[in-house]
């Protein structure tokens, strides 16, 4: 069959773009590293990492990113710059094993992982594909702007946490709890129990079938989009208070 120069090249790039998706061979790749953790199997299997599971990951995210900037114009970023490395900081850690088994990212307006910076995450491994947002990385000083700003504006965080979507899709926003604090913060931890909270998060994990779904990133935005309302008042809290 003949085809035109246009034909060829659309046909070009619907190829290049299925060879980026995901296949059976992303779960194999981690499935076979977590039998084998070693620097050496990872070397000899670079080129399995590199096409079966950051190539299509790294698509995941371009598409992740466009869709978030239609509704959250500050997110201004690439998909290498909001990836995770998959090697494990093993410096003060029993396992050390030197890889992570899942891929995973934090989509931010800074650099990823940044703390006092709310966003959007992803992880994905062979037991979940793990989304949500908020901020999980808080410095002392970002948790007390973030405690000062539920204090004043009380009925707009109720609100925003115990919305019918943000419950049905996230449950509860979630993070470790200080035990001990002053009296004025205290005293409303039982309305309103985050108050109490180090880390400000949201998630939901779907289940591992979903990453071969084609409309994957539609369904992941539309999860983000319930979430947004929260990271906004974080961050209103961390720029303003």
């Amino acid at each position: 069959m003949l085809y035109r120069e246009g034909d060829k090249l659309l046909i070009l790039n619907i190829l290049f773009i299925f060879n980026q998706m995901f296949t059976q061979k992303f779960y194999e790749f981690f499935l076979e590293l977590e039998e084998s953790n070693t620097k050496s199997w990872f070397d000899q299997n670079k080129t399995k990492y590199e096409k079966n599971v950051k190539s299509p990951f790294l698509n995941l995210l371009a598409d992740l990113i466009s869709q978030i900037q239609e509704f959250d114009p500050l997110i201004n970023t690439s998909p290498k710059n909001v990836m995770f490395r998959i090697n494990r900081d093993v410096r003060f850690s029993k396992d050390k094993s030197p890889y992570k088994l899942n891929v995973g990212a934090s989509i931010n307006t800074t650099k990823r992982s940044a703390k006092d910076d709310p966003g959007y995450f992803i992880n994905i491994s062979n037991k979940s594909i793990q989304i949500g947002g908020g901020c999980y990385f808080v410095s002392p000083s970002g948790i007390s702007k973030i405690r000062n700003h539920i204090l004043n504006n009380q009925e707009e965080f109720l609100k925003l946490q115990s919305s019918n979507e943000f419950q049905s899709h996230f449950g509860e926003i979630r993070g470790d709890k200080n035990k001990r604090l002053p009296e004025i913060y205290t005293s409303l931890s039982s309305k309103i129990p985050e108050i109490m909270n180090k880390k400000f998060y949201f998630e939901h994990n779907f289940p591992t079938s979903e990453l071969f779904n084609e409309d994957l990133s539609h369904i992941i935005v539309s999860y983000y989009k319930i979430g947004y309302p929260l990271i906004s008042f974080l961050r209103t809290a961390l720029i303003e208070s």
